[in-house]
């Protein structure tokens, strides 16, 4: 599972899936139409990572929540 904080428009990503190669990547920003368009494209381009883009400010107490109800976690993490 690939986690991103201020993912933006995912570019930063694009250079580091095809070598990591997750199950799993999600990408967090404040900006929810940019970042789920963002999103979309990037799971057309690489169709067999599961992409989960979640829309937050991340000020929240609560902003890692979704975490608890994602199943299937791998043992390695990376924050970005």
């Amino acid at each position: 599972m690939l986690i991103e904080v201020r993912a933006g428009n995912c570019e930063k990503v694009r250079y580091v899936l095809p070598t990591l190669k997750p199950k799993c990547y999600i990408p967090i920003d404040v900006s929810a139409g940019f970042l789920f368009n963002c999103a979309e494209n990037l799971q057309a381009e690489f169709p067999y990572i599961n992409i989960h883009a979640v829309a937050d400010d991340m000020k929240a107490d609560d902003a890692l929540s979704f975490l608890k109800h994602i199943r299937n976690v791998l043992s390695h993490h990376l924050f970005l």
